[in-house]
């Protein structure tokens, strides 16, 4: 048991050197510098559109395509306001076409009309003036018939004064018809009027819906022989235009 003492204190001495000494236990240098740790960036996750190009080959469409022509015949083509690529607003006037033998027809009308109103004024006044005769004649056979009575006048009297109402009355039913026909005459060259106007404004080509210009196909100096023939411009509706093209199998997963 006494030799197990001096192995006791040389291991207590041991363990408390340990600690001293470096890993390898060799003493450290003087001026050596520990070994730096890796850099870490810390990145917060963030939602992101991600685009790819793809190639393909296709055709670019109107998704609504609006025909746009005339809707008279017959007249020259004297105006273009838009071209291929314009974009255009509904109502916007496209082309003008001739109208000088409108305005002419118009300024016949206007005359024709007129004659219409002066016509009706003296229906009217002869109608008046047939209705007092009417009134006068009535007037005159009803005193006649009173001096009859009496023996003042005479049958033949009355009886010419009673053929005086009957044409005083057929006077009146005729000015009447009169006036119904210069009415009518007036009613017609409103109508022809009205259709006139309407097609002095359709020589303006308007577009019925806004949109780009994809084609025209106006030429000036051309006659609108048929307001069903080729149209004068084709527009997609509000620009709106679509991608017909076919895509390769391979590129759709991506």
């Amino acid at each position: 048991m006494p030799r197990l003492a001096p192995l006791a204190a040389a291991l207590c001495l041991a363990l408390t050197l340990a600690p001293l000494l470096p890993g390898d236990g060799r003493a450290a240098e003087p001026g050596a510098t520990e070994p730096k740790g890796l850099a870490i960036t810390v990145m917060h996750p963030q939602r992101r559109t991600m685009s790819d190009t793809l190639l393909v080959t296709g055709s670019l469409l109107p998704r609504e395509e609006i025909q746009v022509g005339p809707e008279i015949e017959g007249y020259r083509l004297v105006e273009i306001l838009a071209e291929v690529g314009d974009r255009v607003e509904k109502g916007q006037v496209l082309a003008r076409l001739s109208r000088d033998l409108i305005d002419v027809q118009l300024a016949q009308n206007t005359a024709n009309g007129a004659k219409a109103k002066a016509a009706i004024a003296q229906q009217r006044a002869n109608l008046d003036q047939t209705l007092a005769q009417e009134a006068e004649a009535l007037t005159a056979v009803d005193r006649t018939r009173q001096l009859r009575k009496t023996g003042v006048s005479s049958q033949e009297q009355l009886d010419e004064r009673e053929r005086a109402v009957k044409v005083a009355t057929a006077q009146v039913a005729a000015a009447r018809e009169a006036l119904v026909a210069a009415e009518a005459d007036a009613a017609l060259v409103a109508a022809q009027r009205h259709e006139i106007e309407l097609r002095l404004e359709r020589t303006d080509v308007r577009t019925p819906a806004a949109g780009i210009v994809l084609d025209r196909d106006a030429r000036v100096g051309a006659i609108i022989l048929s307001a069903r023939q080729e149209p004068l411009f084709r527009i997609a509706r509000d620009g709106a235009i679509d991608l017909d093209a076919e895509v390769p199998e391979s590129s759709m997963a991506r």
